[in-house]
């Protein structure tokens, strides 16, 4: 059963935030690549 490639962006007032939020997708199942796309 292949997933859908969901792309979504994500405006963060930080680093700190960005990184805390990275860290917990990580954790739910089914994510399995953060990237961030630079400017």
């Amino acid at each position: 059963m292949g997933g859908l490639p969901l792309r979504f962006t994500i405006q963060v007032k930080d680093r700190v935030h960005l990184a805390h939020l990275i860290r917990n997708l990580r954790r739910v199942s089914g994510v399995n690549r953060v990237e961030r796309e630079r400017p």
